[in-house]
């Protein structure tokens, strides 16, 4: 019985679609969760990291205005 083969970019669609559900998931459970009704320090972090995640497979430009780019400093004139 041969394995099936399935095309790269639907398994990385499948992966990127799963991220994002689980930090969606994630962000309810810990408000549902928490006696406070907040989502914990620690928990952002991960849905940070699965959201990055999503991010980074998509091909989603996820730098905001000139983070992550290099500038020259400027010379102060006297």
């Amino acid at each position: 019985m041969p394995s099936p083969s399935y095309h790269p970019r639907f398994l990385e669609k499948t992966l990127a679609a799963l991220s994002f559900i689980v930090a969606v998931v994630l962000a309810f459970l810990s408000l549902a969760i928490s006696h406070d009704h907040d989502i914990a320090a620690g928990v952002c972090m991960v849905i940070a990291q699965f959201l990055l995640l999503t991010a980074s497979i998509l091909g989603i430009d996820y730098k905001l205005n000139s983070y992550g780019t290099t500038t020259t400093p400027r010379t102060s004139q006297s």
